[in-house]
């Protein structure tokens, strides 16, 4: 870790956690954290394999699939319910207790109050299974904000998957 401790903040430039992966992937942290609140910060992380970890096979042993996410998150102390974040999260062949991924990739900024920030998000997925319910194929674009939003994309379902209505 290469962390400096200062009188109003603490200054981590790198923290690697490599054993948590099974030197395969990685765990990367990095950011300003302010006495007065404020963070500016990021996280890189890949697990390959989640099942090959340790810690987590004692938390969740029937998670399977592979996880990427590049994120950095930015809060200032004048305004402590906003936010101004940007990330790109990917995960793949994943499947736990009644949720299974075979990709879902996520991708956009959220900037502004925590309850309406305005927004430019991305996501694309196929095969996503929860509830029993498929969703073959989907694609979202979602933005606006902080008072309207708008959706346009795809989303195929597969039939059997949903439940029936008389």
């Amino acid at each position: 870790a290469d962390l400096a401790v200062f009188e109003d903040r603490v200054e981590l430039g790198s923290l690697s956690i490599p054993h948590l992966t099974e030197g395969a992937g990685h765990l990367r942290a990095h950011g300003t954290y302010f006495l007065d609140g404020r963070v500016d910060g990021g996280l890189d992380v890949y697990f390959p394999a989640l099942q090959r970890d340790p810690n987590l096979r004692l938390i969740a042993p029937a998670i399977r699939g592979s996880v990427r996410a590049d994120v950095d998150v930015r809060v200032q102390v004048e305004d402590p319910d906003s936010i101004d974040a940007r990330g790109d999260v990917e995960i793949e062949n994943f499947s736990g207790p009644g949720v299974r991924v075979g990709r879902l990739l996520l991708r956009g900024t959220a900037r502004g109050p925590l309850a309406t920030p305005t927004v430019d998000l991305r996501a694309e997925g196929e095969n996503i299974v929860a509830s029993g319910a498929t969703v073959k194929e989907l694609r979202l674009d979602l933005d606006g904000g902080p008072s309207r939003y708008e959706a346009h994309g795809k989303l195929e379902l597969r039939a059997e998957g949903l439940p029936r209505t008389a």
